[in-house]
């Protein structure tokens, strides 16, 4: 299997979601795994919502858009992000809140800001928690 480039006229005009890998853990302890659990190894065009991913890829827009807009909280978009990807609003609604809860989790008192996940299976809600302690933590600007 190889790459090579292509001609086509949507092939200039296709916006790429940029996301984490879906099933990475920190079962095995390490900071240094910490700073790269959540980190954009996984690309797929922006209207690709494969049901795998699609939770992971609502937590990365809604980490874009409050980014961008930098106003509200991460939670202000679910409408949005509801209507953009086809997920259920209540869905949305409780995994932008987890990634809330995380984001706004204070990690100055711990050994390392995730250690609560360490060898720990991830939960959708601990996911979504995780993520938001790592975008407080890790994230580069």
């Amino acid at each position: 299997m190889y790459l090579r480039p292509i001609q086509t006229a949507t092939a200039a005009t296709q916006q790429i979601i940029a996301s984490p890998r879906v099933g990475l853990t920190l079962k095995v302890p390490s900071v240094d795994r910490e700073r790269f659990l959540f980190r954009a190894y996984r690309f797929t065009p922006k209207n690709y919502y494969p049901s795998k991913m699609k939770m992971m890829i609502v937590l990365v827009l809604a980490a874009e858009k409050y980014f961008h807009d930098k106003q509200g909280t991460l939670t202000s978009h679910a409408n949005y992000l509801s209507h953009e990807t086809n997920s259920r609003l209540s869905t949305v609604k409780s995994n932008l809140n987890d990634l809330q809860n995380g984001y706004d989790t204070d990690t100055s008192k711990k050994s390392s800001p995730l250690v609560d996940y360490y060898k720990k299976s991830f939960s959708a809600s601990d996911l979504a928690r995780a993520y938001g302690i790592w975008l407080r933590q890790y994230r580069s600007t």
